[in-house]
């Protein structure tokens, strides 16, 4: 995969699936850049996405501008937060900084990382073999670009 770049506005979040395979035990990584920003630098979100059973269904490793990370989770459309938002000084803060995201996956267990830093273990559900991808969103009064390169699987 080439560069991908996903804009989003007002409150809005955007996900692509990468449609060409479904993995069990994988690693799936990316470099993130936040291109832009407007409003609050906490709402400006980009990730990558594991454990993906559908548009519906999936986790996403996820840091915004201000230096913090999640893991949240996308459960019928209901969003859950199995890892909630945390400091990390692995996270490279503000527009044009490159964040290397990379989820270690192995049956139900996960490692993520950021920038090479071990951030956390987790247990999670996955949906046996599942699909992987690219998640961005902007705060409720903003908006957000996202530059994803060197998307590997």
């Amino acid at each position: 995969m080439g560069v991908a770049v996903i804009t989003s506005v007002a409150g809005g979040r955007d996900t692509m699936l990468y449609q060409a395979g479904l993995y069990t035990d994988y690693e799936v990584c990316v470099q993130a850049e936040m291109k832009f920003g407007t409003g609050d630098a906490s709402g400006q979100i980009g990730g990558v996405v594991f454990w993906a059973k559908d548009y519906s269904n999936y986790y996403v490793l996820e840091y915004a501008a201000d230096g913090t990370y999640s893991v949240s989770r996308l459960r019928r459309k209901h969003w859950l937060t199995p890892v909630s938002w945390r400091k990390s000084d692995a996270v490279k803060t503000g527009p044009n900084q490159v964040n290397e995201l990379r989820a270690v996956v192995n049956g139900n267990h996960c490692t993520v990382y950021v920038n090479g830093t071990k951030l956390i273990d987790l247990v999670g559900q996955p949906p046996g073999a599942s699909q992987v991808g690219l998640h961005a969103q902007a705060p409720a009064h903003g908006s957000a670009a996202f530059q994803f390169a060197t998307f590997r699987v």
